[in-house]
């Protein structure tokens, strides 16, 4: 069977339970190679309140039978939101996991997002002993900031939607070098350089100027 990448995409769900209880990857690893697991851009990333964070994976599994466990931490160590998802009878080389994280409901602050891999061997699952750690500050959207709600990659070009500026003229867009206006608030860019990371902002014309750029959203763009 010819291995392919799949693309998996899960959302995270609140939660209000101590990080005692929501501690990963304590059990002991008993194996002599580990899934591989690389998290999509940068391991400290900002946004503003009400943004949509797409948080990405990439993983080479190694187990037939393997699971991702993600969690999210306030400053004060508590667990403030989680996703888990199963991947049975994994057979493709590599996959990518997205978790969908909207800012909306969460205060300011920064949190820590930590994803561990989770792997079943001799009867029990056992958790990769290097979980991916990302730290994501969230920030008060200025006046007339806009709010992200995606941004993705499809045949080499970026997929920006954000949410509508209220009086908003028209909006910018800056996808890596490449700048466009639109009057919509989805914005399609040209083809894209592969194999590299590429930073996207967005601001709004609001009553005769513009408004602040988003914090960098970053999204890779594949050979």
């Amino acid at each position: 069977m010819k291995k392919r990448k799949g693309r998996i995409i899960s959302l995270l769900v609140a939660v209000v339970i101590l990080v005692s209880s929501c501690v990963v990857g304590r059990e002991s690893a008993s194996a002599s190679s580990y899934p591989l697991v690389f998290q999509q851009g940068y391991p400290v990333q900002a946004c503003y309140k009400g943004d949509v964070l797409m948080l990405g994976y990439d993983i080479f599994p190694e187990y037939i039978n393997e699971r991702m466990k993600v969690r999210v931490y306030n400053s004060r160590g508590v667990c403030v939101a989680k996703a888990d998802r199963n991947f049975y009878n994994t057979s493709a080389a590599y996959f990518t996991y997205t978790v969908r994280w909207d800012t909306s409901t969460y205060s300011l602050g920064t949190y820590t997002v930590v994803a561990t891999m989770y792997y079943y061997s001799y009867g029990s699952w056992h958790a990769v002993p290097y979980p991916e750690r990302t730290k994501v500050t969230i920030n008060r959207k200025p006046s007339n900031g806009v709010s992200i709600k995606s941004i993705t990659e499809k045949n080499h070009k970026v997929i920006v939607n954000y949410k509508p500026v209220y009086r908003a003229k028209k909006y910018m867009i800056k996808v890596g070098s490449s700048v466009g206006t639109t009057t919509k608030t989805k914005y399609i860019s040209r083809t894209m350089p592969r194999l590299k990371w590429t930073n996207v902002y967005v601001r709004a014309y609001v009553n005769g100027k513009w408004g602040p750029w988003t914090p960098v959203h970053k999204v890779w763009i594949p050979s």
